[in-house]
């Protein structure tokens, strides 16, 4: 990194970066333009210009991850003891994004952000705090009963998650002290 960072901008460096991640969180998960510009790109400005097809599918994939993430972060969190929820429909991968933008404001809470729209039938989840040293610990606590295509509380200690089905996600939000407000029903998901 030393080098690089030496011969381009922090700027360009975080713009780089930015761009080659937003097509695994688009709606199509798709980076393999990504790929394919990080093979051939000699410097961040090949990758930055746009001028190239992959270079023009990283801007547009960020742009959807975007236009997602906004509608996401507008949306009101929920409350239950520690916890605040944050529920988003949406087929970009933005949950983690969502969890990480409330903890600054909410830092007392564990912030959940909950995607029922990433993938038909389950829910994923990702959890961020400010205050809690230990979010498997936490989580684990509070874990509903799962079922064999569950994954919960993975991750590390500070930032973990999971995706799960409907019918768990609806239990483990009900454990949690959540309302109707906070379910899952199958035709949402």
């Amino acid at each position: 990194m030393d080098p690089l960072r030496k011969e381009h901008t922090a700027k360009a460096l975080r713009e780089v970066v930015s761009l080659v991640n937003a097509p695994r969180r688009s709606a199509s998960g798709d980076a393999a333009p990504a790929l394919r510009l990080l093979m051939r790109a000699e410097r961040p400005a090949d990758i930055v210009s746009g001028k190239d097809p992959d270079a023009h599918a990283l801007h547009a994939a960020r742009a959807e991850v975007k236009t997602a993430l906004d509608a996401a972060r507008s949306v009101a969190p929920l409350f239950a003891g520690p916890v605040a929820l944050i529920r988003c429909d949406s087929p970009c991968q933005i949950h983690p994004l969502v969890a990480q933008s409330w903890t600054h404001r909410l830092r007392k809470q564990v912030v959940i952000g909950a995607n029922a729209g990433f993938r038909d039938g389950f829910v994923h989840f990702a959890a961020r705090s400010a205050s809690v040293p230990d979010l498997i610990e936490f989580l684990g606590n509070r874990a509903p009963d799962l079922g064999p295509d569950d994954q919960f509380a993975q991750g590390h200690r500070r930032a973990t998650g999971g995706q799960v089905r409907v019918e768990t996600w609806n239990r483990f939000a009900s454990q949690l002290g959540f309302g109707t407000e906070a379910l899952v029903h199958e035709a949402e998901a």
